[in-house]
């Protein structure tokens, strides 16, 4: 049964768990909310209530009465009920499209209305302009509150600027209420406001308001039907082509957060992590799909946490159209927020917030949706209740060809990495008894990827394995579309009614958009650590290569260079077969587990003239020495060792520049260190960081 709901609803795990959940203190409970010790949480029901009680203290810190309050215009006029009913001030200052401060008019209103709070609004956990708001209030004495209200966790821009901030915990997790306000110790403004403890004063304005909390068991009832009922009976449709679908409804004044709220949040506090995944991923699944030309996602990167996906309609009247044939299908999407009356009334200073408010509208993405529910508001949102993801003229073609030509398309392919050569599938077959498999995947006849699949039967269950790849051979061709219809192909040709497992470690990195087309192709994750590396760009010059290793590094290898260290750069078997002889005692001093030396000579002697070995001699004698396997336009690191006085005039500094000046000058444009471990071997993964390489994380293993 698919659950199409606007809010996240609880998971039955969490339900149990809640029953048995001990109150934490206000402090674990806002644990991941609190980005300093000195952070001072307090629990309300709704963020309102959070505003008025900065407003009163603020009133107590200063003995100013009535502080003047900044607020976007582009804010829901419902949360201020408390503050309009107190009398303060309200001064709604405008915003500019991108959903920030518009700084130069905020500089004329400040002229006459200076600001005592200013509240800086990160809309759908986007990160606002917080520096320039901290400036702004800097300049002017004012208290800086930063609104997360659509923010689930604190992030890069989000939570460090303000004496305040504001988290509105109801929004994004499965609980009936709950906001948080934080309090932070940024103490320039707040001595020249006063010398009194701002935190004591906080407490002391807390005790005034009522210690009463809001009815959550109709809440939870409701969610409960809400997972047992199918969509029909309790979605909303419209048929009406009422636009206005926001209005408002009085708070009661039950400042404070339910026992029950307090449970089910607790009970969800080691899953927010994988939440903000969740929403991260299917917000990027939902953007595939808006193929027309007449909206726009607001926020086209995922670089954030969002609250809901918005699409700005090009035109109102597109807005009201398109939102009308979604209410009449039952597809859940929101229009937001009402706006205060003093906006409405000023169509002139407040244009672009008025715009916004016809023309944007909201899906959500929360972690309690399914792929198949993420998939219908998707349909939708390309105005075609039908699948415009299927393969079309995707297909395998399975590969019979010579060996030549399949190196060729090594060389075309964007990144390539060893594990897809044709000499390591080779090599697996004959060391370790696995058959392989190539395929090229075509789209309308053209070749977009190839892959090399090694499989073998464990009585009637077959095990296939592709790792690092497919490999994309088009460089221009690295959209979402085409990447999902490549591993769909990949999915439906392997099926576990046939017997046949896959296990794939797709070459694609960790992102969002990435996780989000494994999970929409139907694979899912193994539990296993993904892999990791660095990449040096050989395509810099040698002088900004040198440029960019840290200093340490770079003064280690002045040593090194200065040391009397000679290179000798060779393929010869002599020198192969003597690396693999300190390396294999290596790994018997050391205690460690690698690719097996066995391994590694059969593939030497399938690709000989690929195997690089550079040697560093030093008064007469070979003190460490490297592997470097080439493959197509690009190269890896595979094994190294050195003795004791290698280490001493840092031998594997002076091999590993070198060799990363030498892979250039035989046409590679990719050194790819092999590999970084930060937790088995911390120092090794330090060591190669410092050659100030891009780092990279793969999507992991899914079957």
């Amino acid at each position: 049964m698919s659950n199409i709901t606007l809010a996240p609803l609880p998971q039955w795990r969490i339900l149990i768990k809640s029953l048995y959940t001990r109150y934490p203190s206000d402090r674990d409970l806002a644990k991941p909310w609190l980005l300093s010790y000195s952070d001072v949480p307090y629990w309300f029901s709704r963020s309102t209530f959070a505003m008025l009680a900065i407003a009163r203290w603020y009133e107590v810190y200063t003995g100013k009465k009535l502080p003047t309050i900044w607020i976007p215009d582009y804010f829901c006029n419902n949360p201020l009920q408390f503050l309009r009913d107190s009398n303060y001030p309200l001064i709604f200052y405008p915003i500019n499209e991108q959903l920030t401060p518009n700084w130069n008019l905020c500089k004329n209103i400040v002229l006459t209305n200076k600001p005592d709070i200013f509240i800086l609004v990160h809309y759908f956990g986007y990160p606002s302009e917080g520096k320039k708001a901290r400036q702004f209030c800097d300049e002017h004495n004012s208290i800086l509150v930063e609104d997360a209200t659509h923010t689930m966790l604190p992030q890069q821009g989000i939570g460090s600027n303000g004496e305040f901030v504001l988290y509105s915990c109801h929004k994004l997790l499965a609980i009936a209420d709950g906001s948080l306000l934080v309090q932070c110790h940024r103490m320039k403004v707040l001595r020249k406001l006063s010398d009194k403890q701002p935190n004591a004063v906080m407490e002391q304005v807390l005790k005034t308001i009522p210690q009463e909390s809001p009815y959550a068991w109709k809440w939870l009832f409701k969610r409960i039907l809400q997972k047992f009922l199918p969509d029909y009976l309790w979605l909303k449709r419209s048929t009406t082509g009422d636009l206005d679908d926001t209005y408002s409804v009085p708070i009661a004044f039950k400042p404070l957060q339910s026992k029950v709220s307090r449970a089910l949040l607790s009970a969800q506090l080691l899953y927010i992590n994988k939440y903000t995944i969740n929403r991260q991923v299917n917000s990027s699944i939902l953007k595939t799909f808006n193929k027309t030309n007449k909206k726009t996602v607001l926020f086209q990167n995922n670089d954030y946490i969002p609250y809901m996906l918005a699409l700005q309609c090009n035109t109102e009247e597109y807005a009201k159209e398109y939102f009308c044939m979604l209410k009449k299908n039952r597809i859940p999407v929101m229009r937001w927020p009402e706006l205060s009356p003093e906006v409405l009334a000023d169509t002139k200073n407040h244009s672009v917030a008025l715009k916004l408010k016809k023309t944007l509208l909201f899906f959500p993405i929360h972690q309690s949706l399914g792929l198949d529910t993420i998939k219908k508001i998707g349909f939708f949102i390309n105005n075609n209740p039908q699948n415009t993801l299927g393969l079309k003229d995707y297909k395998i073609e399975w590969y019979e060809g010579r060996q030549e030509q399949w190196t060729d398309f090594i060389y075309k392919a964007r990144k390539s990495n060893l594990l897809q050569s044709w000499e390591y599938g080779q090599t697996k077959g004959r060391v370790e008894g696995w058959k392989v498999k190539r395929g090229l995947i075509k789209s309308n006849g053209n070749i977009v990827a190839m892959f090399q699949a090694l499989e073998k039967f464990f009585g009637p269950v077959g095990i296939i394995r592709i790792n690092r790849g497919p490999l994309l051979i088009d460089e221009n061709d690295n959209n979402f579309n085409t990447i999902y219809n490549i591993y769909k192909t990949l999915r439906q040709t392997w099926k576990w009614s046939s017997g046949k497992v896959l296990l794939i470690a797709p070459e694609l990195l960790e992102t969002t958009e990435n996780i989000g087309i494994m999970i929409l192709a139907r694979f899912r994750k193994r539990q296993v650590k993904s892999w990791k590396s660095s990449l040096i760009d050989l395509s810099l010059s040698d002088i900004d290569l040198r440029k960019q290793l840290y200093v340490k590094w770079r003064n280690q290898l002045k040593r090194a260079e200065q040391s009397g260290i000679v290179l000798d750069v060779t393929r010869s078997d002599e020198s192969f077969f003597w690396l693999m002889t300190h390396y294999e005692q290596m790994m018997k001093d050391r205690a460690f587990k690698s690719t097996s030396i066995k391994f590694y000579k059969e593939l030497h002697r399938l690709n000989k003239n690929n195997f690089h070995v550079f040697r560093a001699w030093f008064e007469g004698q070979a003190i460490a020495g490297i592997l470097i396997v080439q493959h197509g336009r690009a190269c890896t690191y595979q094994v190294g060792w050195n003795c004791p006085e290698g280490r001493r005039v840092y031998a594997n500094n002076f091999l590993l520049w070198n060799a990363i000046l030498e892979m250039k000058k035989f046409g590679c444009i990719w050194f790819d260190l092999g590999g970084i471990d930060e937790i088995d071997t911390h120092g090794i993964a330090k060591f190669k960081h410092y050659i100030g390489g891009k780092g990279y994380t793969l999507v992991g293993e899914w079957y």
